[in-house]
């Protein structure tokens, strides 16, 4: 079975929406064609997208002619992956699946993207206020609960958001190094 040239892109930013099509003028790209097999002869053509956030599988959908296929990934969809994906392309034919293209594409987080870890961080932020007075206590972020019980508590849960959200945005938080000058 022969391979499909790679027409997926290998970077691009959470939230823009892939159109791998003839008539998508602004990118120049071209329909997807498989050596040998078409819509027409009863062939199908979907996508897996493997990604740690929100894994798809999207399936292409017959040109105009009925002589090869076009993609369309939306923006939707994009928005909610980040960091390496990998993907498979796969041609059915009657009873047989074939993997007709793969490989990985880079996704860098949206700035518009809110994060579940940016609200983990303001709510930690708002339990510290209250942690003198009430020492025990739940965290509630998109339907998660997290209990803690004092202050060492709660810079944990912050500490592991900060970094969770540094993997998620693809940068590192900046490290502080505090000094102590003895007398």
């Amino acid at each position: 079975m022969d391979r499909i040239a790679g027409q997926i892109p290998s970077s691009i930013i959470g939230g823009e929406t892939i159109w791998i099509a003839s008539a998508n003028t602004a990118e120049a790209k071209n329909d997807i064609t498989v050596p040998g097999h078409t819509p027409a002869g009863g062939a199908t053509l979907a996508y897996q997208f493997a990604s740690p956030s929100s894994p798809a599988t999207i399936a292409a959908v017959a040109n105009i002619t009925n002589t090869g296929w076009t993609l369309t990934i939306p923006s939707s969809t994009t928005l909610a992956w980040y960091g390496r994906i990998f993907y498979a392309g796969f041609l059915t034919v009657g009873e047989h699946v074939h993997v007709v293209d793969e490989g990985e594409m880079y996704v860098r987080a949206s700035p518009l993207r809110a994060s579940s870890w940016s609200a983990v961080i303001a709510a930690v932020d708002a339990a510290m206020l209250t942690v003198a007075t009430s020492p025990n206590g739940s965290i509630t972020v998109d339907g998660v609960s997290m209990s803690y019980r004092g202050t060492a508590d709660l810079v944990s849960i912050r500490a592991f958001a900060e970094r969770k959200l540094g993997e998620e945005t693809g940068s590192r938080t900046p490290r502080r190094i505090l000094s102590r000058f003895l007398r």
